[in-house]
């Protein structure tokens, strides 16, 4: 199935997130994480493939969509999602340089700009153990 980088871009639109994400003592190091989640396993291998195998396609743990009588949380009523993950950071870019164009909502609000991966986190002090 060949898709065109403007479906991706919708997909992304609707269903995406980039996550930056910090580590270390002091913050100095960090992690990007791109994410496409869906409950069509297909079409998410299909973004997978069309992007050259870069990332990988997990099962979510499958989430309750409603309650019994009872009032609880049936998680066997809910639909088994499916994400799309990218973590390597060139990879990471390479996709959004490749969707960017074709963006709307996430350019419309500017929640997404391409990095520049130098990332400065803000990490709070740890207590000091006595």
């Amino acid at each position: 199935m060949g898709l065109e980088p403007a479906y991706v871009a919708g997909l992304f639109d609707g269903e995406g997130t980039v996550g930056i994400y910090c580590a270390g003592e002091n913050g100095e190091y960090f992690s990007v994480k791109l994410q496409i989640a869906g409950t069509y396993k297909p079409m998410l291998a299909a973004v997978h493939e069309h992007f050259g195998g870069i990332g990988s396609v997990y099962a979510q743990k499958r989430q309750a969509l409603s309650r019994t009588p009872r009032g609880a949380f049936d998680t066997r009523r809910g639909r088994q999602c499916w994400k799309w993950v990218v973590s390597n950071r060139p990879e990471v870019g390479f996709v959004l340089r490749a969707i960017r164009p074709w963006l709307i909502e996430r350019r419309r609000r500017r929640t997404l700009r391409l990095p520049s991966w130098t990332v400065k986190c803000r990490v709070a002090p740890r207590p000091k153990v006595q």
